[in-house]
């Protein structure tokens, strides 16, 4: 497991690697049930080295996949990180928001959140809230961009490791389901076209009850576990362990 991530890095392995295994576990476990030849160690080489392949390609596939469920969470509103800045936001309490503000107005050349209130005017109100959005992701892109050290910055990069197998597993979730209903579906086929005295309680038959009920609880952890709301409370996590580096003494550190 130690050389798994050492060879495609920590991220690959915590946010999309793990993503694959979850996808094609039900496969490779009705294959190990099912099927004995598979469970020999020269039957077994083949397959591991399709695996690798796959693992690779699938690096790609899952980043294409997450990037849209993630879009698809937060469809024309700002990612919790920066909507956390913004002067009308309440998830931070004052007292901290303000300690962000003059942060950020430290570090960031030109950087200042206007205030507006409904007493302003509709275009104005408009240019503030514009103004502000830009300032939000300007602070968070440069915040991302200083947190980038593993080890001195744990907790950040936990938090987006987990966000992003979040929605990783969340553009997965049409096709994991397709895949487990499919299996689900043979399984059964398995059951039905078996059911003769002399073929029950065999090897064969316990081996199709145990796959179905793994392709159940996989089916019923794509369906009730990965949904949107796992993402955006993912994301509220994460911005929280990001925007606490403002607190942080490695970037306080007075020169």
């Amino acid at each position: 497991m130690t050389n798994l991530v050492s060879i495609f890095g920590t991220y690959n392995y915590r946010a999309r690697l793990n993503c694959a295994i979850l996808f094609i576990a039900p496969i490779l476990l009705e294959m190990f049930l099912i099927f004995p030849q598979f469970r020999d160690l020269y039957t077994a080489i083949p397959v591991i080295i399709v695996i690798y392949a796959f693992l690779n390609v699938f690096i790609i596939l899952t980043r294409m996949k997450g990037s849209k469920a993630f879009s698809s969470c937060y469809k024309g509103k700002l990612l919790p990180a920066q909507q956390y800045l913004l002067p009308n936001d309440e998830n931070l309490d004052k007292i901290t928001k303000q300690r962000y503000y003059d942060f950020f107005k430290q570090n960031i050349t030109g950087w200042e959140m206007l205030e507006y209130d409904e007493a302003d005017n509709e275009i104005l109100r408009f240019k503030k809230n514009t103004h502000n959005k830009d300032m939000a992701n300007s602070a968070i892109n440069w915040l991302i961009a200083q947190t980038r050290d593993y080890q001195k910055f744990y907790l950040v990069h936990e938090e987006n490791m987990n966000l992003a197998a979040s929605y990783n597993m969340l553009g997965l979730k049409p096709y994991a389901i397709l895949l487990n209903l499919v299996l689900l579906a043979a399984n059964i086929a398995v059951l039905y076209f078996s059911f003769y005295p002399n073929i029950i309680f065999t090897n064969e038959y316990m081996s199709a009850i145990i796959s179905t009920i793994i392709n159940l609880s996989f089916l019923a952890f794509w369906i009730v576990c990965v949904s949107h709301d796992l993402v955006r409370k993912s994301g509220h996590k994460y911005a929280k362990a990001i925007l606490s580096c403002c607190d942080s003494t490695y970037l306080n550190k007075k020169e």
